[in-house]
């Protein structure tokens, strides 16, 4: 059998007699890192590592059904929206929101008076 270019003593397989009292797992993974090139060392440079998230301030968290403290909110369709500091932002909001959605029932509350307006 002639095969062009093919020389027994290019290739990089350790002797079986290494591995006598070894496992064969070893074995083949010893191997397979001499014939692909690949040490050890490399293989674990290269895993991936586990992602950290830096540490964020915790969110205010606005219950929808406790009324705000605070502010002038949206109450869309009987549930407290978006927080806004004044009233005419709230109202822009909610003249926003009415002409992209015409079937919505919009009211701004008001928290020091504690009481809710009906927007259209």
């Amino acid at each position: 059998m002639d095969l062009i270019g093919f020389e027994p003593t290019n290739l990089k397989v350790p002797e079986f007699n290494q591995f006598k009292n070894r496992s064969i797992i070893e074995f083949s993974q010893h191997a397979s890192s001499a014939v692909l090139g690949y040490p050890k060392q490399r293989a674990q440079a290269n895993m991936k590592k586990p992602l950290t998230l830096p540490d964020e301030e915790p969110r205010k968290i606005q219950r929808a059904d406790v009324p705000p403290a605070e502010g002038f909110t949206l109450v869309v369709d009987g549930h407290f929206k978006t927080q806004y500091n004044d009233e005419a932002s709230a109202k822009t909001a909610a003249a926003e929101l009415l002409t992209k959605y015409k079937m919505l029932q919009i009211e701004i509350y008001d928290a020091a008076k504690r009481e809710r307006t009906r927007f259209s």
